[in-house]
């Protein structure tokens, strides 16, 4: 997946969902092709659907409804990019006293569609610190002790990356 200069992760940003989706469809219509005509006239046409459908169908991820846990921590917080700070030299980390609230979206599902562009989509694009196979890390860090804020940051990201699934 491409990453930010932060070291997190941009999701629906490195594939084209429309060539995945047409290329299944290829494969499934090849395989419909090539199939014996004799067992496709003799079967049960519900259940040979099925199977195809089964075996090329892309399982889009779903985040697992009120499943979320945090961990929040204390840690040194690299604020050299903030603009409201007057740090001389920007390339160097400056490190300041936190907390780091790691956020952990489980979701059921092929998480490798999480790195492609669906076919509509915003000029926001969301981050993740990590892509697990079975959930979704955010880390918020903060300069500061305000544990709500980094819930309200949490959410801002969580509903650009719901929007992106919708």
């Amino acid at each position: 997946m491409t990453r930010r200069r932060d070291g997190a992760y941009y999701l629906f940003s490195d594939y084209d969902l429309r060539a995945v989706c047409e290329g299944q469809r290829e494969r499934m219509k090849a395989a419909i092709d090539g199939a014996d005509a004799d067992a496709i006239r003799a079967g049960d046409l519900e259940a040979l659907t099925e199977a195809y459908v089964a075996q090329f169908a892309l399982e889009v991820p779903e985040l697992a409804e009120g499943a979320t846990s945090v961990e929040v921590d204390e840690a040194q917080v690299d604020v050299s990019h903030d603009p409201r700070r007057f740090i001389r030299d920007r390339d160097e980390p400056f490190h300041v006293p936190g907390i780091r609230a790691t956020y952990f979206v489980p979701y059921r599902g092929d998480g490798q569609l999480f790195k492609f562009q669906p076919s509509t989509f915003t000029t926001v694009v969301p981050a993740v610190t990590d892509l697990l196979e079975d959930e979704l890390v955010f880390r918020i860090e903060r300069a500061d002790q305000d544990v709500a804020a980094t819930k309200a940051a949490f959410d801002r990201v969580l509903s650009a990356s719901l929007h992106e699934l919708t």
